[in-house]
């Protein structure tokens, strides 16, 4: 009996022994290599999301002069690069035809629509050297534009663009092109001084052209970093954006006021000769532009925006509701305006179209008055003064 027992507690052990060298990877010819456990792959970090108001604000500054300020004054300088070429084209024509003068009035319009995108902002370069009143002098309540063109059209010397940016601001930008472009009285294919007038044009789009790259070099240099850094002429971040919203609100202004109720008047016809553009009458389409930019000013919800912190981070949906419904009306009454009459002075004096233009007025004023209450107010923003104050 003991001899069994011996036995059963050899083999046992025997068998204890054989598992627990299988379990080390001995006992065996073969190499049983285990392999490492899997580590779980670490979890990205999320993107940084500014978690405070100014945060916010801080980041849209910087996408405003990326995204909006800089590419605006880039597309301005590619449509002066563009109408000087249209111009020496013209020019030298010997024998221009009505077709010419047509193609070449559509570039001067694609000009002014590339400075309209920027024509409201009145910070950085454009506030120096006159640069703002050089490329567009308007409202023009002096005939500034006429007489500055006249005088240069009766200089017994040859004009440049260093001539012509000695004169006064009403013979250098735009409106001066206009003036040469859309004379009724002397039309410029067929006009006696076709040469001087020429001369004239060509000196007026390099003065532009230079005006428009001192405009980008110095955003691109200097106004660029200030404005996002709220450095050199902005005492802080905070300073640079309430001094772009003002301008904002002074944009709304003139659109409303001098774009539209001053050539409107109480009664047909209204004042054509009032409007931005009465000489080529191309100011209903510049209206629409307008509106359009205001649209793009407070952008989408998709992205770095006024909307987005409006809509999005402060959660002020209301808001943004009442800013776009105003919008979004203003924009349907230029267009339902220009489905029927792309004339100005043709709607000025049409009573079905008077009213439309009546609307979009109220509809601008509405824009105007939650842009002053609960927009500036959920974002926290001081308005400067407005030297466009209306009604």
């Amino acid at each position: 009996m003991a001899t069994v027992i011996k036995q059963v507690l050899l083999i046992s052990f025997c068998i204890f022994v054989s598992v627990s060298l299988l379990a080390c990877g001995g006992g065996s010819d073969s190499t049983n290599l285990q392999m490492p456990a899997p580590q779980p792959s670490p979890t990205p970090s999320p993107p940084t999301v500014p978690q405070t108001l100014d945060d916010q604000l801080a980041e849209l500054t910087a996408a405003l002069a990326d995204d909006l300020i800089l590419p605006a004054y880039r597309n301005f300088q590619t449509g002066v690069s563009d109408f000087n070429t249209a111009t020496n084209a013209y020019c030298s024509n010997l024998a221009p035809t009505e077709e010419s003068i047509s193609q070449y009035q559509i570039q001067w319009l694609m000009l002014s629509k590339a400075w309209q995108g920027i024509q409201w902002l009145k910070i950085g370069p454009a506030m120096s050297e006159n640069r703002l009143f050089r490329v567009q002098f308007w409202p023009d309540r002096n005939d500034a534009v006429s007489r500055g063109v006249e005088n240069a059209l009766i200089e017994q010397i040859p004009i440049d663009a260093t001539f012509i940016a000695n004169q006064n601001v009403g013979a250098q930008g735009i409106p001066a092109l206009e003036y040469l472009l859309f004379n009724e009285e002397n039309p410029l294919n067929r006009a006696f001084n076709r040469d001087k007038r020429c001369e004239l044009i060509q000196a007026i789009t390099v003065n532009l052209m230079n005006i428009s790259n001192e405009l980008v070099d110095g955003w691109e240099n200097t106004s660029q970093r200030d404005f996002t850094n709220g450095e050199g002429e902005f005492s802080s971040i905070n300073d640079a954006l309430e001094e772009f919203v003002t301008n904002w609100l002074e944009f709304i202004e003139l659109v409303k006021d001098e774009k539209l109720i001053v050539p409107l008047t109480a009664n047909a016809p209204g004042r054509p000769d009032a409007a931005e553009h009465f000489r080529s009458d191309k100011s209903l389409e510049i209206i629409a532009l307008n509106v359009n930019t205001l649209l793009a000013i407070y952008g989408n919800d998709e992205s770095t925006s006024f909307r987005h912190i409006v809509k999005s981070f402060l959660a002020q949906g209301t808001i943004d509701d009442e800013i776009m419904r105003s919008l979004n009306g203003a924009k349907d009454a230029v267009e339902r305006i220009l489905a029927i009459q792309n004339s100005y002075t043709a709607a000025l004096n049409d009573p079905e179209l008077r009213q439309e233009l009546n609307l979009l007025i109220g509809h601008l004023r509405d824009y105007r008055d939650h842009f002053t209450t609960g927009f500036i107010q959920s974002l926290d923003l001081n308005i400067g003064f407005n030297s466009n104050d209306g009604d």
